[in-house]
């Protein structure tokens, strides 16, 4: 501290006669100065400088602990705004509404004049880009962005070229033509390089009206927010890429889709031709075979129809795996179902030393289940029982919880090693290849049956060791809902169980407008018109709705109608439901060969449409439905030439398996049985039948070109109706027991 005299002013009296003036100084750095003043003409003591110094060291202090405190509030804020921004940007995956909110936040919360942002393009030229500008509006609308080409010698492009955050807080004027759209009041600017996985992506630049407004501390808050930024659009970019591929796959799984519809529909007509020509060639009817003739067609025929089985299981398998497969669920009675199988199982066994022993409880609950799956399933497991089981016995057991079933399948087979339980359960997988060439099968059944069980919410699980059987045991939930009563998430479908339709009429067209004018011709026609405009979900729709009839017309966007008629037809779900075809192209001969109910020509006028329903209606009073179980394309053609000409409806199943699919979907009036057939012969078939009360009462003949034993025959007396042999029945033989039969039926 030094003694200060200060010269007096004439008239002033205020004025100070003395001073004492002490350096403010902090870790030996002068920060300014404490002054005191006199108005007397003073002489300053010791104490009065110890005084001042001890004031001002305080004082010093005191001021920096204030600055400390203001810069630190000053940094808390700003890291505050940062992570606002920063949670901002990471709420959205759409590019540019995440730019857009980037820069307009961090514009608005840290009042700068202008936040730009370069995103460079994928063209690897590294200098064209989008170019976003902030808006003064701190909102969530996205920003459109301009393709500009970015100048090298910008600030920006510097940033980019040296990969380093570039400053610029004086000699702006010169600057000001490197920085697009600046205002006209930029004191301040500065670019941040962004990167993601040290990759460059664009920068980021920032101005400002004030001088020297981006301080190291500021930078640092701006780098992280620009590094969260350049986060946000490497993941905005992932996902894009991501939905992108996406999209791709769906459009691959509906080509895939659209694929497998139409090989089967190619691979399976040309397969049937074989299968039914070779067996009208092994009938003779085509003439005399020699013992050689007939042993090379004969491994034709079965060939034939070991490859059909194979495609309809693999055409399975790729409906499950891409979310095709539809599940009819309704309240299922398993008791009938199992009696119909362990009747299988029987007929299965019956050239060998082994016992089938059913084991059901009384008390066995009703589940909701798709029943064609569930006998299915317990149909596969069975075949393996009686396909490895050489004596012994299969025991076909049930027991239940509170919420699930439990089905099992017990033999005493050749067993399974434990290190290949699982395996079983791989497509086209078997135990070992010396099991394959003495058994035989695809490997498929397994496979298809744990996805039928787990489409079900179900499992299917086994116990076995070698040379001591197998237990299968097939566990499926009570309910198919959640305790909450929601139904729960699946890839197949949950489809109700079609109740009465007759009033529903199905019209497939694939322009709304003619679909607008049947509405208006049926109006006081009292029908529920159901449409659709493209032929992918006409075939599932049908099944679940059984309609009155289908007005189907044959050009569709996505595919023929021909190739739904058919499919129509050869589902034993809907080859009962009238089919009207209803296009601008004629083509009757085709219609009748795939099995049409009528044809109109557009442009079709009401009372045209009105009279082919009509001629439905008197047909479906006329008509008796009779459904003919034969693997004998001849025998079926033969009872069909006659059956229709009796005003019968025949609808035709070539083995037992399709057959109860196809009683059990639409029960007929009346079945025309044979009772040798693959995979499930006529007693089997006629069984289960009697042990489902949806069929139980259904009349029932045996046309069969077997020598029956005593037994046989007094079993058949005890169930069918009506025995005829194929050699010596004649057409009023037939035709005497049909009338009989349908007229007992209907009273």
């Amino acid at each position: 501290p030094q003694p200060l005299r200060l010269p007096a002013e004439e008239g002033d009296e205020a004025t100070p006669q003395s001073a004492l003036v002490s350096p403010l100084t902090l870790r030996n750095t002068s920060i300014g100065a404490l002054a005191l003043f006199d108005d007397a003409d003073r002489e300053w003591t010791e104490d009065d400088m110890a005084i001042i110094e001890a004031v001002g060291a305080q004082a010093a202090l005191a001021i920096e602990n204030a600055r400390l405190i203001e810069e630190t509030q000053r940094w808390a804020l700003q890291l505050k705004t940062s992570a606002e921004i920063s949670q901002a940007i990471t709420a959205s995956l759409d590019l540019n509404v995440l730019i857009g909110r980037s820069v307009n936040l961090i514009r608005h919360n840290f009042r700068f004049t202008a936040v730009n942002l370069y995103l460079l393009d994928d063209d690897g030229s590294g200098t064209h880009a989008r170019f976003y500008q902030s808006t003064p509006a701190a909102d969530d609308r996205p920003v459109a962005p301009r393709h500009i080409t970015l100048n090298p010698d910008a600030l920006a492009g510097q940033a980019l070229r040296q990969q380093q955050t570039l400053v610029v807080q004086q000699n702006i004027p010169q600057h000001l033509s490197l920085l697009p759209g600046h205002p006209p009041n930029t004191q301040s600017a500065l670019a941040i390089p962004l990167r993601v996985r040290q990759q460059p992506i664009g920068a980021l630049e920032i101005t400002s009206d004030r001088h020297n407004a981006f301080n190291p501390d500021h930078v640092a808050v701006l780098e992280i927010l620009a590094a969260q930024v350049a986060t946000s659009i490497g993941n905005a970019r992932a996902y894009q890429e991501q939905q992108e591929v996406a999209e791709k796959l769906r459009e691959v799984d509906r080509l895939k889709t659209q694929f497998l519809a139409n090989m089967s529909h190619e691979l399976r007509t040309p397969l049937n031709s074989i299968i039914g020509f070779s067996r009208v060639i092994l009938k003779g009817i085509d003439g005399p075979l020699t013992e050689l003739q007939k042993t090379d067609l004969t491994s034709i025929h079965q060939s034939g129809k070991h490859l059909l089985d194979l495609i309809n299981n693999i055409l399975d398998l790729a409906k499950i795996e891409a979310g095709k497969l539809e599940l009819n669920f309704e309240l299922l009675d398993l008791r009938p179902v199992i009696n119909a199988i362990t009747a299988t199982a029987i007929g299965l066994v019956k050239d060998k030393d082994v016992e089938v022993i059913e084991d059901l409880p009384d008390d066995l609950p009703l589940i909701e289940a798709d029943e064609t799956r569930v006998r299915q399933i317990l149909l596969n497991l069975v075949s393996n029982a009686a396909k490895f089981t050489q004596q012994g016995r299969i025991v076909i057991s049930a027991h239940h919880t509170d919420r699930h079933v439990h089905i099992q399948v017990s033999d005493t087979g050749i067993g399974i090693a434990p290190e290949e339980q699982e395996n079983i359960f791989k497509e086209f997988t078997q135990v070992d290849a010396s099991t394959t060439r003495k058994a035989g099968g695809t490997g498929l059944g397994l496979p298809i049956s744990r996805r039928f069980a787990e489409l079900h919410h179900g499992t299917i699980t086994v116990e076995s060791h070698l040379n001591a059987g197998a237990t299968f045991t097939l566990t499926l939930p009570i309910s198919q809902r959640q305790p909450d009563g929601v139904p729960p998430a699946s890839k197949a479908a949950v489809v109700p169980a079609a109740e009465s339709a007759s009033s529903t009429l199905l019209v497939i067209d694939g322009d709304p407008r003619v679909t607008d004018y049947y509405r208006q011709y049926l109006q006081d026609a009292e029908l529920d018109i159901v449409t659709l405009h493209t032929g992918e979900q006409a075939l599932e729709t049908a099944r679940t709705l059984q309609p009155k009839a289908i007005l189907l017309d044959v050009l569709l966007p996505d595919t023929d109608g021909w190739s739904i008629l058919s499919a129509l037809k050869e589902n034993p779900h809907t080859a009962h439901i009238p089919v009207i075809i209803c296009s601008i192209i004629e083509d009757h001969f085709r219609a009748n060969r795939l099995g049409a109910d009528g044809y109109l020509v557009k442009p079709i006028l009401r009372q045209d449409l009105l009279r082919a329903l009509e001629e439905l209606d008197k047909r479906n009073r006329q008509l008796k439905r009779v459904l003919v179980i034969d693997d004998h394309a001849d025998d079926i053609l033969l009872i069909r030439r006659i059956l229709e000409a009796h005003d019968c409806h025949v609808l035709e199943a070539a083995n037992g398996m399709d057959g109860l699919d196809m009683l059990y979907a639409n029960p007929p009036d009346l079945v025309i049985l044979d009772l040798t057939m693959p995979q499930l012969d006529g007693f089997a078939v006629l069984d289960s039948m009697r042990d489902n009360p949806k069929t139980r009462r259904i009349p029932v003949i045996i046309l069969t070109a077997r020598d029956l034993t005593g037994e046989e025959e007094t079993r058949l007396q005890a169930q069918a109706d009506a025995i005829l042999h194929k050699s010596t029945f004649t057409d009023a033989d037939l035709l005497q027991h049909v009338d009989r039969l349908l007229q007992s039926a209907a009273e």
